[in-house]
């Protein structure tokens, strides 16, 4: 990946956290991050048109939830619920991304975004190729 998509990546992904579910987002390096999780939700998808590629969102289960409640604006919330939130966020993200790298003319095909599971060890085998984020919370005012 260019070092220019992975900045847009970035900034984009930072963006739609913050606008989307109220959370920081901080570029960490891997070794700087320090999720104690053993279980993680991986939401990936596809696009093809201008460039043709795959994004892929992976975070910890309590991650996961945290950012349904702040999406949804709830306490309490289903697993499925957390899952839908994070592929509505992988593809809000998508969307910005193409149309940062590629304008608002170009047209693109996005699969729908699929959910799975991936364990502890499973985490050690996954390569990112682009920016990993540490991700806060903040509260909305008047919450």
């Amino acid at each position: 990946m260019k070092s220019d998509h992975k900045k847009i990546l970035s900034d984009v992904f930072a963006g739609v956290i913050e606008k989307l579910a109220f959370m920081f987002s901080e570029e960490v390096e891997k070794e700087e991050l320090t999720e104690s999780s053993k279980n993680f939700i991986k939401a990936i998808m596809t696009f093809t048109g201008a460039l043709t590629g795959t994004l892929t969102i992976v975070v910890s289960e309590n991650m996961c939830s945290e950012i349904a409640v702040n999406i949804l604006g709830i306490d309490q919330i289903e697993k499925v619920q957390s899952c839908d939130a994070l592929k509505e966020v992988l593809n809000v993200t998508c969307g910005n991304v193409l149309t940062e790298l590629e304008g608002d003319k170009a047209i693109f095909e996005l699969s729908v975004p699929t959910i799975s599971e991936i364990n502890g060890t499973g985490m050690t085998t996954f390569r990112p190729v682009a920016y990993r984020h540490r991700l806060s919370r903040f509260h909305r005012i008047g919450s």
